[in-house]
């Protein structure tokens, strides 16, 4: 959140302008401790949202847990092949819902430190671009990917 707040705040700030109105090229972003400002929304502002949000993934992860539990017992008490399907099946499914909420929790805590809305409006409007724009998003999201693992790759060689 505090990421997406202070790339929001410099994206959305405008460029400074000399006397005629013209852009010199540089924004003037008001303040030095955006992040720090971004930290204080948040906590003050979205806290039940960003909450909310965690709730969910936690929920998912517990039954994912029992789950894995349930098929651990399984194994001990005979391994029944019916048994072991259906866990197996809603292991799966439960990583899968897992994967789309916290992907639907990140784009939406970022439309909360875009347009300051709550969780499940920022939720519904992170989905529904989702859905327009799930191409575009992939491809997004797989460069954002190799930047990042080149990133770390680079930091930790130096």
């Amino acid at each position: 959140f505090v990421v997406a707040y202070t790339v929001a705040t410099y994206y959305y700030c405008p460029h400074e302008q000399d006397e005629d109105g013209n852009h010199i090229g540089e924004k003037d972003v008001e303040g030095c401790c955006t992040a720090l400002e971004g930290l204080h929304v948040g906590i003050l502002c979205h806290a039940g949202s960003l909450a909310f949000g965690s709730l969910l993934i936690a929920i998912l992860k517990t039954i994912q847990k029992v789950i894995e539990y349930a098929q651990m017992k399984n194994k001990e008490a005979g391994d029944n092949q019916i048994v072991k399907l259906v866990l197996c099946v809603c292991g799966c499914c439960i990583k899968c819902l897992k994967d789309i909420v916290g992907f639907v929790n990140k784009n939406a805590y970022i439309d909360m430190a875009i347009t300051s809305n709550g969780f499940c409006t920022a939720a519904q409007r992170a989905l529904q671009m989702i859905l327009e724009l799930g191409g575009a998003m992939a491809v997004l999201n797989g460069a954002t990917f190799v930047f990042s693992f080149f990133g770390v790759l680079f930091i930790t060689a130096a």
